[in-house]
């Protein structure tokens, strides 16, 4: 499909975000809270 995965917090919600993004189409397609093994990522690299 060619879909994105891109985690990142965000200020208007006040979390952090996991987003499924479409880049032929510059859209989303899907996101969510992060949780588990993706927001402990996160959070050791930034």
């Amino acid at each position: 499909m060619g879909y994105v995965r891109i985690i990142g917090y965000s200020p208007s919600v006040g979390f952090v975000l996991t987003v499924i993004g479409d880049p032929k189409e510059w859209s989303g397609v899907t996101a969510w809270k992060t949780r588990g093994a993706d927001l402990r990522d996160y959070l050791e690299n930034t």
